[in-house]
């Protein structure tokens, strides 16, 4: 019987690194950014880090697949002591996962500037792990101020799109569309671009509705645009190509020549048929 000879590796277990900013201490005795980052305890599951009561100042996690990479983040986001923490993956796992990460960083090393940034801010802002909803998402973008946004397409949300980080910072339950409008219109938020515009039900706010134009005479989909004339002398209505003949325009019921459009006739309201 044949054999086939194949290679193989180390499997890469799903892990949990944590960094510790080391900062110099300060003249005025205020906060100040780190200088530099160590190694922090290792956690196989984030259950297990949660349950430590550990405070690092940067998290690097290793997860398995997106599923365990979303569940690891979301659990993170939305644990008061955690959630503004600087959360690297070790590679991407698509934009709805990513989201509610900081980026992507394989080694301590390659996450030490982003997280040295975002630990920079941190250092001026009053840490209260009670804060949740506006004020963690505020908190959250305020740490990070080039990060913008940005809904991610999910054709199992009801609104076909949702926001993953709103959506684990903010308050259980909490409609993240209904809490970033609030935020914009206190002028707190901003919007960036336009993404898409989606019909909503008018009851349910539900997205997943198909739309289709029909003639509304038969009811077939089977459409297209025309430009469509309207004759003065006689009144009828058809489209461009029943007028044209070798001369010009001529109205195809009492075969008048049509030469000035205002005059003679004009275009029809109507542009499908």
């Amino acid at each position: 019987m044949p054999t086939a000879s194949t290679s193989v590796r180390l499997r890469v277990l799903p892990a949990i690194s944590t960094l510790v900013a080391k900062r110099a201490s300060a003249e005025s005795g205020g906060a100040v950014a780190p200088d530099h980052w160590t190694e922090g305890p290792h956690y196989a599951e984030v259950r297990e880090l949660l349950a430590a009561g550990f405070a690092p100042d940067a998290v690097l996690l290793t997860p398995g697949d997106a599923r365990q990479a979303a569940s690891w983040l979301e659990s993170l986001r939305r644990a008061p002591r955690l959630a503004l923490l600087p959360i690297f993956l070790n590679r991407s796992f698509g934009e709805a996962v990513d989201a509610l990460s900081d980026g992507v960083a394989s080694t301590p090393e390659a996450a030490a500037p982003e997280a040295a940034a975002i630990a920079a801010r941190a250092a001026s802002l009053s840490r209260r792990e009670t804060a949740e909803g506006d004020e963690r998402l505020l908190a959250f973008l305020y740490l990070r101020p080039e990060r913008v946004l940005t809904p991610v397409a999910d054709w199992r949300d009801e609104r076909i799109y949702r926001y993953p980080l709103a959506d684990a910072l903010g308050r259980p339950g909490e409609d993240s569309f209904l809490m970033l409008e609030r935020l914009r219109r206190r002028g707190l938020l901003e919007t960036a671009g336009l993404v898409e515009r989606v019909h909503t039900c008018p009851s349910c706010s539900a997205g997943q509705l198909l739309f289709v134009e029909t003639c509304p005479q038969c009811g077939s989909i089977d459409t297209a645009e025309q430009n469509f004339l309207h004759c003065y002398s006689c009144g009828h209505v058809g489209t461009q190509d029943e007028y044209l003949t070798n001369e010009g325009l001529t109205c195809p019921k009492c075969a008048v020549r049509l030469r000035h459009i205002g005059v003679d006739y004009d275009r029809a309201l109507e542009t499908f048929a």
